[in-house]
């Protein structure tokens, strides 16, 4: 009888602790490396119309997406957006690619093993020479 109580203890953590799926956020965003303020736009699948200010020295978000299931897999960060327009105060067009993946920074982190739970950050930094 003991032993049975121990089984069907054992056997519930173990049906517990797999059915936990984890999960994985992924944000992408705009950093103003200028010295003024820049207006970003962003369109697409995976962004609601964005079309805010970034001030300088701050960083803007334009995407959070989770999805079930811990991953440390990289994904394009210009995927699912259709349009990215970065201006100045002037009036200038950032010039700076953000189709091209070598142009973010990325930072991934895994924040916990079991569930695993993982936390991307994909960042579009914007200099002056970039205008």
């Amino acid at each position: 009888m003991k032993l049975t109580a121990i089984y069907i203890g054992v056997l519930s953590l173990v049906i517990g602790l797999s059915s936990c799926e984890g999960n994985t956020d992924r944000t992408r965003q705009v950093r103003n490396n200028t010295s003024g303020l820049i207006q970003v736009k962003v369109s697409g699948i995976d962004v609601l119309d964005y079309n805010t200010p970034v001030y300088v020295g701050q960083t803007g978000v334009f995407s959070i997406q989770s999805q079930r299931g811990g991953s440390s897999f990289v994904v394009d960060p210009s995927m699912g957006i259709a349009e990215m327009t970065i201006t100045n105060e002037s009036g200038d067009t950032c010039t700076k690619e953000f189709t091209i993946q070598e142009n973010w920074d990325i930072y991934v982190k895994e924040r916990r093993r079991i569930p695993s739970d993982w936390q991307h950050e994909y960042t579009f930094t914007v200099n002056e020479d970039d205008f």
